[in-house]
């Protein structure tokens, strides 16, 4: 349930008809950044008339992603959209670990919790990235953050969820910190789009192919272990690591060794190709196990049972 429905949620528990508990979930939701996004492909899924006038490697840089950290309002937002009546409806904290699995979250390391300092001689501050960021004599001097002006701004979208109306406040409070930390220079907008497609073109693309830019997903832990977490979110090519883990290698040369013995890349994607070879060499398995992964997921989503399950097979 979404914290719009406390009211409903508190009434029913007032007349004894339910009764509710909190407890950690366990689950990490967070806001990804893609660096080398496609730009014709977010146009793509935009709205005619939307403006997008950054470069695709717009977010791989750091004075940039520094910025659009500090500039969230964790404070505001922990205490107006997260809590509702009393009723806490999440925790936050930093890091891929979630806060109540064991004793493995790093409570020795600090993260953001305030709301953004607009006093730019703070140090860290979204203020101060902002200043170092078009500060031609600053180490962390940006070129894209420099071509950012209140006459010309930097105009971009924040991918949202559909259906999710305490994201949608928060991004209208993220937004317009963002608008007064740089006096307008930098001017997002939020779109929304179903979770099902935040998936896919997240982890279904070609690097430099996915038209999602800067967009909310998460983590759902299949076991209450942080080498859960860790896979997804650190190790090479994982789901988190590259934005496009699943189809990263199928156009990189690299895989197609000798052992292998195929030529035709586009042939790799489908599942008869990989069905039909008989002996699958050690070298080739990697490519055979993403292709698989991402049928799965294809799977996932088909409404039609019948459908699901021959992708499945």
């Amino acid at each position: 349930m979404y914290s719009t429905h406390t009211p409903t949620l508190l009434a029913l528990t007032s007349q004894g008809k339910v009764q509710y508990t909190t407890f950690p979930t366990q689950s990490i939701f967070f806001f990804a950044f893609d660096m080398n996004v496609s730009i014709s492909g977010l146009l793509g899924i935009l709205p005619s008339g939307d403006i997008v006038n950054v470069p695709s490697t717009f977010f791989s840089d750091v004075a940039v992603r520094q910025m659009m950290v500090h500039a969230w309002p964790y404070a505001t937002y922990q205490n107006t959209i997260a809590t509702v009546d009393g009723v806490q409806y999440g925790f936050q904290y930093g890091g891929v670990i979630p806060q109540f699995m064991g004793n493995y979250y790093p409570t020795n390391i600090s993260w953001p919790s305030g709301n953004p300092i607009t006093n730019p001689s703070v140090v860290g501050s979204a203020a101060w990235w902002w200043a170092q960021g078009t500060n031609l004599s600053s180490p962390y001097f940006s070129k894209l953050l420099a071509a950012c002006t209140s006459a010309n701004p930097c105009i971009y979208p924040i991918i949202g969820q559909l259906g999710n109306p305490g994201l949608d406040d928060a991004l209208t409070l993220y937004i317009s910190e963002i608008e007064q930390i740089t006096g307008g220079a930098v001017q997002p907008y939020s779109y929304d789009i179903t979770f099902t497609d935040a998936v896919v073109y997240s982890v279904s693309s070609e690097p430099g192919h996915s038209p999602v830019n800067l967009f909310t997903l998460g983590w759902i832990p299949d076991y209450p272990d942080p080498s859960n977490n860790f896979a997804a979110m650190y190790q090479p090519n994982a789901t988190y690591t590259t934005g496009t883990a699943l189809y990263q290698a199928w156009s990189l040369p690299a895989f197609n060794n000798a052992s292998c013995g195929y030529s035709d890349y586009s042939s790799w994607a489908a599942l008869s190709h990989w069905a039909n070879i008989g002996y699958l060499p050690q070298d080739c398995q990697g490519v055979a196990y993403q292709t698989l992964s991402a049928w799965s997921i294809t799977a996932l989503h088909e409404p039609d049972l019948t459908q699901r399950t021959l992708d499945y097979n």
